[in-house]
């Protein structure tokens, strides 16, 4: 993901290791694991707990996460949300989509542009294995 696909509007933030040597980006959707490292992961499955990095870090070391809140990214070419639809991240990992059978939700829209490919602000769903939002059929 490049720097800047998730802005926040409002969030809580925690301290997190982060342990793998590869760069995260400010914006970037990241899992956070039981031990607290992070990780990049485009790979969002039903145990995913999710976080969105609140500052860029080039390799070892600490840096916030927002783990609760308010996000803006942006819709895939020809998405239309809804207020309350599920939002899924893209294969790409850079844009909001309705998701494909297997697919696990990130957030729930709370705001829209009407024009597709447009803003969307979505609640994020840090703990994906309690929450209504089962993996897409």
């Amino acid at each position: 993901m490049a720097a800047g696909d998730f802005r926040p509007i409002s969030g809580r933030l925690s301290v997190a290791m982060f342990t793998t040597g590869t760069a995260i980006n400010e914006g970037e959707l990241v899992e956070i694991e039981s031990n607290l490292a992070i990780k990049a992961d485009a790979a969002i499955d039903a145990n995913s707990f999710l976080g969105v990095c609140a500052s860029t870090i080039d390799g070892a070391g600490q840096v916030a996460v927002y783990y609760d809140g308010i996000f803006e990214g942006t819709a895939g070419s020809a998405m239309d949300f809804g207020l309350g639809d599920l939002v899924y991240a893209g294969a790409s990992g850079e844009v909001l989509d309705t998701g494909t059978s297997g697919d696990f939700p990130i957030g729930r829209v709370v705001g829209t542009n009407p024009a597709s490919a447009g803003t969307v602000q979505f609640s994020l769903i840090s703990c994906l294995t309690s929450h209504p939002g089962e993996a897409k059929a």
